[in-house]
């Protein structure tokens, strides 16, 4: 289900702030959205996903502070969720 990936950054259904996870790589799972047994392949598509929805650099995100900052997030998951596979 691609729903939770429909809504621009003023839109967002997730917050990736507010983690309530004990374990810091569970949180880097849980910002991409995928569970911790996932593979590289799932990995890879909800980071694009992402970053489809969030990329500062997208129209619909210019100027929106907002999409910088959850995109950093997301990239920092990304780059830890994948070095620890």
């Amino acid at each position: 289900n691609n729903s939770r990936y429909s809504h621009g950054c003023n839109e967002t259904k997730k917050d990736f702030s507010s983690t309530t996870s004990s374990s810091l790589l569970q949180q880097y799972y849980e910002i991409l959205g995928v569970s911790i047994g996932a593979s590289k392949q799932e990995i890879q598509k909800a980071y694009h996903a992402l970053a489809l929805q969030y990329h500062p650099d997208l129209p619909q995100n210019a100027n929106n502070k907002s999409c910088e900052a959850q995109m950093a997030k997301i990239n920092d998951a990304y780059a830890r969720v994948i070095a620890n596979l």
